[in-house]
């Protein structure tokens, strides 16, 4: 018996079966596909992704002992904020081989990496920069205090680590060792003449010179420290003037 491959219908024509015209009208689309010149495809590579940069929180003293050392490169991300020596708010400037640190919040320096492509970035956070004036601590401008130790000679006293001391001293300023100071040792401070105390940015003086008002010294923070001094194009001791 042989298969029947279609039927007569009601007016005597021949209809193939649906799976013969299925296949049929597939094989004419896929012809006609073909013929059909190909749409012109265009590529594009994909997009590269920059490596995170590596970022490492750091201190004003970290920054000023690798400035001894190398060249380095400063960048304000702050919006605002106490002035930094050597520090610029110009975001695109060049960095060549220095190394680069950043001033701001870790957020911001950290997109402002990335978008540079750095590789390393030192991010000095505000809260390390910025401080407010304490209450009961009479603060004294760096011009007004240059003032007063070159016309009346007041002693000026530096509680910086003794590295940053090396590096860039105020002039005619003396050490004041921290531990000593903690310890009591107090013995070169004059006791009934007003004098200055001074440290890298202003804050651990100020708290040196609460204390030692405390005591009945007449001593007054050098507003800002040497970072402030610098910026106000003052002379460091060696420096003419």
């Amino acid at each position: 018996m042989s298969i029947s491959r279609g039927v007569f219908d009601s007016k005597g024509e021949w209809i193939r079966p649906m799976t013969t015209r299925f296949f049929a009208m597939n094989r004419a689309l896929f012809l006609l596909a073909l013929a059909l010149p190909l749409a012109p495809q265009s590529w594009s590579r994909p997009t590269e992704i920059a490596p995170a940069s590596e970022i490492e929180v750091v201190g004003p003293s970290v920054l000023m002992n690798r400035a001894r050392e190398t060249s380095i490169a400063i960048f304000d991300v702050r919006s605002a904020g106490r002035r930094v020596p050597g520090a610029t708010r110009n975001l695109a400037a060049p960095v060549g081989n220095r190394t680069v640190f950043a001033l701001g919040d870790l957020e911001t320096a950290r997109k402002w990496a990335q978008k540079r492509a750095l590789k390393t970035v030192f991010v000095v956070p505000p809260h390390l920069i910025e401080f407010e004036a304490m209450r009961n601590v009479p603060q004294i401008a760096p011009r007004a205090a240059w003032e007063k130790v070159r016309r009346k000679g007041w002693p000026l006293f530096d509680v910086s680590e003794a590295v940053e001391f090396e590096g860039s001293r105020l002039p005619g300023s003396q050490r004041l060792d921290f531990i000593e100071f903690q310890q009591g040792k107090l013995q070169r401070l004059p006791k009934n003449r007003p004098f200055i105390v001074a440290c890298r940015v202003g804050h651990r003086s100020q708290l040196v010179t609460r204390k030692l008002r405390a005591l009945g010294y007449d001593a007054r923070n050098l507003n800002g420290g040497l970072w402030e001094w610098q910026c106000q194009k003052l002379p460091l001791q060696g420096e003419a003037r």
